[in-house]
């Protein structure tokens, strides 16, 4: 392995965490905010194939702010509605990243 660094997980395998969004606007912009589900992409679904953290890491999206949802949206209506905003998108790979890499410094081994 490159650098000698090699990742552990240890406990669960999906986190929760807040992702916040910078949606532009005439006027600058617009942010807004939802807790994001996620799954870690270990090495065996990696080998399993290409993988796109949008679609197989994000696993569920709630509490939005910032950002008004109509009444009778369902939570897999949100979750794809997330998934397709280009603006979206840029957040929560930053975030899945950051908290991948944060969650694995304890159990981060250097060799």
């Amino acid at each position: 392995m490159q650098n000698g660094l090699k990742l552990r997980l240890s406990g669960t395998n999906e986190f929760e965490t807040r992702v916040t969004v910078k949606t532009p606007v005439d006027s600058g912009e617009v942010e807004w905010s939802f807790k994001a589900r996620f799954q870690i992409l270990t090495d065996d679904l990696i080998k399993q194939g290409k993988v796109n953290i949008i679609t197989d890491a994000l696993l569920g999206v709630s509490d939005f702010e910032g950002i008004e949802i109509p009444d009778g949206v369902t939570p897999a209506e949100l979750l794809a509605l997330v998934r397709g905003r280009p603006d979206a998108c840029p957040a929560i790979l930053n975030r899945y990243r950051a908290d991948v890499v944060k969650k694995n410094q304890g159990s981060s081994l250097l060799i």
